[in-house]
């Protein structure tokens, strides 16, 4: 094993017992460290790189700071997840210049299966989220703002009917639930709308026999609506 100090270009090169280069410092090109784990702020890095701040004062700490001094609208750095040994294609989390100012965005992107990388959502420098491709730059204005199919709760498989979807089609939009049990309750817990999976609604009931009823005494008879009080 041995270390070299080149004077002549500025760089420091350390050997292993079998005369390879495993660590190499350069003033002026690449530099690498090819020996193991690197820690800093700790002597037991557990990670190719290991940022440990020994500042125990601050509620939040600065341990790690990317920047490039962009003054150029839509400029930033990112990270890159590579998921092949094409180094360019993988996830990413970038950091972005917004106007002329201070203003920064959050974006996440993603590589499809065709090895391109397609930004997915941003978290805009206002605070709203866009997911999906229309909905990304603004949001719309709204705090979320998601361009497809929304579907709220979980999946554990495909016969799954614990959840609702919000879904976009053409110049209609579809509320859609497989469990006949959707309902929709005010803060107390009380039911307020039920639709049946027989087509009807429920309005202060949670089994209406009639296309529309308000209330939830009994009542036998022809579709219609049914009202055991009065309404408005």
């Amino acid at each position: 094993e041995s270390i070299t100090f080149n004077l002549l270009n500025g760089s420091i090169e350390a050997r292993n017992t079998g005369n390879t280069v495993t660590n190499f410092i350069s003033t002026s090109g690449n530099s690498y460290l090819n020996g193991g784990n690197v820690g800093i702020g700790t002597t037991g890095p557990i990670a190719k790189l290991h940022l440990v701040s020994d500042d125990t004062t601050a509620s939040a700490i600065k341990t790690l700071v990317l920047g490039g001094g962009t003054s150029t609208n839509g400029n930033g750095q990112y990270i890159q997840f590579s998921s092949s040994s094409n180094d360019n294609l993988g996830s990413r989390i970038g950091g972005t210049r917004v106007g002329t100012g201070a203003s920064s965005d959050l974006r996440f992107s993603t590589t499809s299966g065709t090895s391109v990388v397609t930004e997915r959502m941003r978290i805009n420098n206002d605070g709203t989220v866009g997911i999906g491709p229309n909905a990304l730059d603004t949001a719309g204005g709204d705090m979320l703002h998601v361009d497809g199919t929304l579907r709220v709760g979980p999946y554990f498989s495909t016969n799954d009917r614990d959840f609702i979807k919000l879904i976009p089609s053409g110049t209609d939009t579809k509320i859609y639930s497989p469990n006949e049990r959707f309902h929709i309750e005010n803060p107390d817990g009380n039911i307020i709308i039920t639709p049946s999976s027989s087509g009807g609604v429920g309005i202060g009931t949670t089994t209406p026999f009639s296309k529309l009823q308000v209330g939830s005494n009994t009542f036998t008879g022809a579709n219609g609506m049914f009202a055991n009080s009065r309404v408005g």
